[in-house]
């Protein structure tokens, strides 16, 4: 397929199977008047052929060996990569229909339809197919759902169901409610709901009522999976999920002792918000061993886990690695996806802490340029092919509306508006990604808008601010600093 512009400039038409197709006015596909149509097909002879996708809202998407090349309205063509060999297009029109800014928005919105029409009574996965509270999607999208909603009686109430179904050797089932689903489909990713949760509410909040709800149930559970540990490496249910075509899926007990990890660091935590502090140093022995575990198998041994975004991922967003190890594998980590032309290799789990692992050792340009990039697969590929939710899978071939990929959204919060929140204690530290103008974000009475030149902040207590490394202790009110 090649495409070009009609004699009157105006219309779109393109060459598909030999013949000249144009636009109708219902912009439905239909075939040129063949005459004046030999003297177009010469004027557009040696254009490069093309792949086409129609997408819902009647745009064209042309691709080249795989990657989006240009886009078809009804207006005009609009060029998105290889402007060396689009020479022929108007240089105007050099630029995709959505500026990249645009692009997040789009995504931003995707989020919050998908986790909407997911929480009607339950978190469920989707709200046409299973309909289910899976705990591993709901532990991976908490973090923005708390940013993005008030949730506090929601999660009270289904973290409820979860200690209803929790059994007494502690182990809890994959779907909440459900009265089965406890030997499949568990494992610490998933069950790391019930201890995760109440810990990201009270980070973002500074408010403990979830973990003083469950903090009993929790106790109970991590007992139970200190039962499953060999060597405090632990292998059982689900491990990485829905990742793409090409996506080498680690080992379950990789990715079940690294949750395991997570859970044990966050009871530290959770102890001591309630004051039990024989608890939390109980917990933080724990986490010494499942570390000192977790390095010995895989980071000190000739596992090859730099070679993987996922474990990489999940490696630098921890405290398994040393100073040293962390600067190497983030650096790792960026070379891996500079070198996969900007694409995320990773399913949820990976998903989860590849924004954070780049973002917080020096790479958030490459996690933006991974967010926006129009091909497959990413979340930018999902909105040009007509999503208005997040999907379930890269390849768009299951629901069309699963919540369980939305980290990007705390991603947009945490690091391009800067809201940081840790123990309900605010942090505003941007990282100004070049191609974008500016950004602009509210959370409850935060407020962060920033462009070339200024950066504005409101908040409604003491907050930190953070530029060029200074630290800037600012009370309550609105302040704009010179960039």
């Amino acid at each position: 397929m090649a495409a070009a512009t009609s004699p009157s400039g105006k219309s779109i038409v393109w060459l598909k199977d030999g013949r000249i197709w144009s636009w109708s006015e219902d912009k439905r596909e239909k075939r040129f008047l063949p005459d004046g149509g030999d003297d177009l097909t010469d004027r557009i002879e040696g254009i490069p052929v093309y792949d086409a996708l129609m997408r819902d809202d009647g745009i064209l998407v042309l691709f080249q060996e795989g990657k989006v090349y240009a886009y078809l309205c009804d207006e005009d063509i609009v060029l998105v990569r290889n402007a060396d060999e689009g020479c022929w297009l108007p240089a105007s029109k050099a630029e995709s229909p959505y500026r990249n800014d645009e692009m997040l928005n789009r995504i931003h919105k995707a989020v919050r339809y998908s986790t909407l029409s997911n929480y009607v009574g339950i978190p469920t996965d989707c709200p046409h197919r299973e309909q289910n509270g899976w705990t591993g999607d709901a532990q991976l999208s908490a973090e923005q759902t708390i940013m993005n909603f008030d949730v506090k009686s929601s999660y009270s109430k289904w973290l409820a169901d979860i200690r209803d179904g929790q059994r007494e050797s502690g182990q809890i089932p994959c779907v909440v409610p459900s009265a089965a689903c406890y030997n499949w489909g568990t494992g610490p990713a998933w069950d790391a709901a019930l201890i995760l949760i109440p810990y990201y509410y009270f980070q973002l909040t500074g408010d403990k009522e979830l973990i003083e709800e469950n903090y009993d149930s929790m106790v109970k559970y991590v007992s139970f999976m200190c039962s499953m540990q060999d060597d405090y490496i632990v292998s059982f249910g689900l491990g990485e999920w829905c990742g793409n075509r090409s996506t080498r899926i680690p080992h379950n007990k990789i990715l079940d002792t690294y949750y395991s990890y997570l859970i044990a660091d966050a009871m530290i935590i959770n102890s001591r918000v309630l004051h039990k502090e024989e608890k939390a140093k109980e917990y933080e022995l724990l986490a010494d061993c499942i570390k000192n575990a977790y390095r010995r198998h895989f980071i000190l041994s000739d596992y090859p886990y730099d070679e993987s975004q996922i474990l990489l991922s999940c490696a630098i967003d921890s405290g398994l690695l040393t100073d040293d190890e962390k600067t190497e594998a983030a650096a790792k980590l960026n070379s891996l996806i500079v070198a996969n032309d900007y694409h995320m290799d990773c399913g949820i789990l990976g998903n989860k802490h590849i924004y954070n692992a780049l973002s917080e050792n020096g790479y958030c340009e490459t996690a933006y340029k991974m967010v926006v990039n129009p091909t497959y697969p990413s979340m930018a590929h999902w909105i040009l092919s007509g999503m208005t939710t997040l999907c379930e899978c890269w390849e768009m071939t299951t629901s069309l509306n699963h919540h369980m990929f939305s980290e990007v959204d705390m991603w947009m919060y945490k690091y391009l508006a800067g809201i940081r929140i840790q123990s309900g204690e605010i942090t505003i530290n941007p990282c100004f990604i070049k191609n974008l103008d500016f950004v602009k974000a509210k959370h409850r009475d935060i407020s962060v808008e920033w462009d070339k030149k200024k950066l504005t902040v409101d908040v409604p207590k003491r907050a930190t601010v953070i530029l060029n490394d200074e630290k800037i202790i600012v009370e309550k009110g609105k302040y704009t600093f010179s960039l």
